[in-house]
């Protein structure tokens, strides 16, 4: 029998043995059950649960009931499937709920995360052939973004964070497919970056570097062209200097080649060609300044989701000192 598979990419789906549940738990059910999956690594105040998840439209003492009543509802459901019973998945006490294990199950977010952490701080160029294929497995269960329309403030900060390591898995496995000479599927990659970011500078400087390394001036140069115009109408700014010099190379068509190829691009030994060394030295003040206000846009978000978290914990002391 299949497991129970969980996925939070997309709409949330639940699935047993390949048949959906569709009804298993209310939608607040649902939600406790996302979160508790999501931040599984951690257990939770009964307080804070219900803070979150009712507080702005309950008392505090309505709020704990309805936390009860979902835990009832989602540990009700889940042991319905047959084979999952005795499976201690989620543990609470009077004070804490947390889940306990989520060996009985599958879960996307996992397999995700699982495949980001074996090359977290590890360069594309860099990774061998099992590590790409644990990146490929970990885009293949990204199918849209975290929970699509949800809007609880937890789950944007999630679903930003989520985003990000989605980029960044891409961004790596553009650059493995750069290093080994699979240009055409480092362009595949590419286009599904932009997908997710259209203004990803970034992402439009690996492509042009992988249209030259095709012999695809103008291909390159047609990125270039799609860098500005979205980069124009996405944040009413230019291209950095950074990509400006990769299109000034390109252009001039005089990029050096790397050592072991010859004047006409083709390696020693007679096989595909090698690709030019067309990569800017290092990031510029612009690309910096950049980085910066996009961490203080995701620091702007995530500082209101911990006061939030704060303001509900002191709520609880004070009212259990009281």
């Amino acid at each position: 029998m299949d497991p129970l598979r969980i996925s939070l990419f997309g709409r949330l789906h639940l699935s047993y043995g390949g048949t959906p549940l569709t009804s298993c738990a209310s939608a607040k059910a649902r939600e406790l059950l996302c979160y508790l999956l999501l931040f599984r690594d951690r257990p939770h105040p009964r307080e804070v649960l219900a803070s979150l998840l009712w507080g702005d439209h309950c008392t505090t003492s309505q709020s704990k009931t309805y936390l009860r009543k979902a835990l009832w509802q989602l540990q009700t459901g889940l042991s319905a499937c047959h084979g999952l019973e005795d499976a201690l998945l989620i543990e609470a006490d009077a004070e804490w709920i947390q889940l306990h294990s989520i060996d009985p199950l599958w879960l996307d977010v996992a397999v995700f995360e699982e495949a980001y952490a074996a090359v977290q701080d590890r360069p594309g160029c860099g990774l061998d052939a099992r590590d790409a294929h644990r990146l490929q497995r970990g885009i293949a269960v990204y199918e849209g973004d975290l929970l699509e329309g949800w809007y609880q403030d937890w789950c944007l900060c999630e679903r930003e964070r989520l985003q990000q390591l989605h980029l960044i898995m891409l961004d790596k496995l553009m650059e493995h497919c750069e290093q080994t000479g699979a240009y055409e599927a480092g362009l595949r990659y590419g286009e599904t970056s932009l997908r997710c970011d259209r203004a990803r500078e970034r992402t439009y400087q690996q492509l042009m570097r992988l249209h030259v390394a095709l012999r695809d001036r103008t291909g390159a140069l047609r990125q270039y062209a799609r860098c500005v115009a979205a980069l124009r109408e996405e944040l009413d700014v230019a291209p950095s200097a950074r990509t400006n010099a990769l299109r000034d190379a390109i252009r001039r068509d005089d990029a050096p080649l790397e050592p072991g190829s010859s004047e006409d691009g083709s390696s020693e030994d007679g096989d595909r060609p090698t690709r030019p060394s067309v990569r800017p030295d290092a990031p510029t003040v612009s690309d910096r300044l950049d980085h910066i206000i996009t961490l203080q846009h995701r620091l702007a978000r995530l500082h209101t989701q911990l006061q939030r978290e704060l303001e509900a914990v002191e709520g609880a002391l004070h009212r259990g000192t009281a």
